[in-house]
């Protein structure tokens, strides 16, 4: 049947209204229900499909009475009807309109869920139209427009207007619905980062206090045994000056270990200035460091050229240091020891390799490389604090990447990093 003019007005209009109120999910049901009623000249209902798939919940409705109007909405909002049920019920199953020109109140009594049976003593209904919402998602709800005597019926040109609407307010409804569930998402979204902001303050704070809270009794720890070595060592044995060096030794290493969870702790609040970096050419600059700080080490050293990341170049150079000055202290043993640095494109990321052949990991314990004041190493023979890793998976991670590892017991290892291109 075609559609009269004045109806296909009708549509567009009612279409250049719903994407006016772009994703106000409310808002688009209240007014498509107001338009309807208004230009079909009679009371409208949208009635959405529930979470549970089976359950109708009248989410507006609309009567051109306004002394009715809020009558008419207490009645939706204590009704429910369910899929398959009742006359929009059956729309809603089916998929397919329904149009009553005419109606028998009896007959309609049986057809209405018992809650809406009530509602023909105080809206006496002469016909009803009602039609499907759907998506390419499935079905959304019914849109339903009923006039009350002595207006005249509703008719197949009425129907067809409201299935053309139909069409239009059920993407529009889920496109607001989207709209509104992005939007609760990025309010939780919000929420969650302001308790983090706040839970990482306090970890500062926490990190300080604890620094300063530690220090202060480790400073006089150290100054007593600094006397105690001045003043007294020709009095100690040689078990008490070990004993006083086992003390010295110990200061000094909670004293690295403070300084290290520091560190750490800084990380998260670093604010990252993104920037091209020549990945290879700081590479280049932390093994010429590293030459100049172990002068005796033989070290063969291979760096890719052209290697280019997007990141924080203060911060990538934390974490290339560290995987640098690993394989170095953990290759210490090889003379001469092999370091190589390859890196190729992955997935629009640069895929950054670091390879030693120096004493490698046993890959049952690889969940610990990256945890902080974890050692797969005795201290004695290889020095350091056991933070470097957590520090590099940290930083990378704010940069969006990810890292990895793997070795052999005397075959080396490597460590892979993903970043930014």
């Amino acid at each position: 049947m075609t559609v009269p003019a004045e109806h296909a007005r009708h549509i567009n209009e009612i279409s250049r209204v719903l994407a006016e109120l772009g994703g106000d999910f409310q808002a688009v049901l209240e007014r498509l229900t107001a338009e309807v009623g208004e230009r079909l000249s009679g009371a409208a209902l949208l009635e959405l499909i529930g979470q549970d798939g089976v359950s109708l919940e009248p989410t507006s409705v609309h009567h051109p009475d306004p002394q009715a109007r809020a009558a008419a909405r207490q009645l939706a909002g204590r009704t429910r009807s369910r899929v398959g049920e009742g006359l929009t019920g059956q729309v809603a199953a089916t998929g397919r309109p329904l149009l009553v020109p005419t109606i028998d109140p009896e007959p309609l009594r049986a057809m209405l869920a018992p809650g809406i049976r009530d509602a023909l003593e105080r809206f006496p209904v002469s016909s009803v139209v009602s039609v499907p919402l759907t998506t390419r998602d499935g079905p959304l709800g019914v849109l339903t427009v009923w006039r009350e005597r002595p207006a005249p019926g509703l008719d197949h040109t009425d129907l067809e207007l409201l299935r053309s609407v139909a069409d239009h307010a059920a993407l529009a409804i889920a496109n607001a619905r989207l709209y509104d569930r992005l939007r609760q998402t990025n309010a939780a979204l919000a929420e969650h980062t302001t308790a983090l902001e706040h839970a990482l303050d306090e970890l500062e704070t926490f990190a300080w206090s604890v620094s300063h809270d530690l220090r202060a009794p480790l400073h006089s720890i150290q100054g007593f045994a600094r006397v105690l070595d001045e003043d007294y060592r020709d009095v100690l044995d040689d078990v008490g000056r070990d004993l006083l060096e086992r003390i010295e030794a110990s200061a000094e290493r909670m004293n690295e270990l403070i300084e290290a969870l520091l560190d750490l702790s800084r990380l998260s609040r670093h604010e990252l200035v993104w920037a091209p970096v020549d990945v290879s050419a700081l590479c280049h600059e932390l093994d010429a460091g590293l030459r100049a700080t172990y002068p005796d080490r033989q070290v063969v050293t291979e760096i890719d050229g052209g290697l280019v990341a997007r990141g924080d170049v203060a911060l990538l150079r934390v974490a290339l240091g560290h995987l640098l000055n690993n394989a170095w202290k953990f290759s210490a043993h090889r003379q001469p020891a092999h370091v190589t640095v390859r890196g190729d494109r992955d997935g629009g990321r640069l895929h950054l390799r670091v390879i030693d052949d120096g004493v490698g990991f046993d890959m049952a314990h690889q969940a610990r490389l990256f945890a902080p004041f974890q050692r797969l190493h005795a201290r004695v023979d290889f020095p350091g604090t056991g933070v470097g890793l957590a520090t590099v998976a940290r930083i990378v991670r704010r940069h969006s990447g990810r890292v990895g590892a793997t070795g052999a017991p005397g075959q080396g290892a490597t460590f892979e990093v993903w970043l930014p291109d």
